[in-house]
């Protein structure tokens, strides 16, 4: 099933994806769409932006990405994997040569809703550790590619600087404490404002 998937078009993918019936037709549907990247960056350069823009260019499947990744849901359904797949696919496509990606992510399909997404998953203690980190990876990428405009978004996120904080408490899983700490020594040294509030929120 997971050959098939990789082999269906990524337009199709994106279709199932946005109109699944099942945890199952969504999981097989992000998978594809995972293979379709992690092929495409590795292979094809042209294979590689086309799949690339139909994903990011398609709010309706950034909408689903970032519901998944933020609720572990599609609408009222659950999907198990749906959080740590869906951050797989932000970074094969962060991987991408296109500058613009970056913007593009944190831009749509509404302004901070894939960082206000990510939050959510980082700071849910229910959510499995190997979400949690990739989402970390995702956040820690994209304020590396897009600094000024991630920084923006955490600012003004309610809570958002705050939140970040409160992964460095003890109690918060080591490899996710050890990831916000060095999140947190990026944030600083690009950003007065966040340097500021993380200073605050350690006090």
């Amino acid at each position: 099933p997971q050959k098939k998937m990789s082999e269906t078009p990524v337009p199709v993918l994106i279709d199932r994806l946005t109109s699944a019936t099942s945890p199952s037709d969504a999981s097989d549907s992000l998978t594809g769409l995972l293979s379709h990247c992690k092929a495409n960056n590795n292979k094809n350069k042209d294979d590689a932006s086309s799949a690339t823009l139909l994903i990011t260019e398609s709010d309706e499947c950034l909408s689903c990405l970032t519901s998944l990744i933020g609720t572990g849901k599609l609408d009222d359904m659950e999907v198990d994997d749906g959080p740590s797949l869906s951050c797989e696919i932000l970074l094969s496509l962060l991987s991408s040569s296109s500058k613009s990606i970056p913007k593009l992510l944190l831009s749509r399909p509404t302004e901070g809703s894939l960082l206000n997404a990510l939050l959510d998953q980082l700071c849910s203690s229910s959510s499995p550790s190997y979400g949690r980190i990739l989402a970390m990876e995702v956040l820690r990428r994209l304020s590396t590619l897009c600094p000024h405009l991630c920084q923006n978004q955490l600012l003004s996120a309610p809570d958002g600087m705050n939140r970040l904080v409160d992964l460095l408490l003890p109690d918060t899983v080591e490899e996710i404490r050890n990831e916000a700490l060095l999140l947190h020594a990026d944030l600083a040294t690009a950003s007065p404002a966040c340097a500021r509030l993380i200073l605050f929120g350690e006090g």
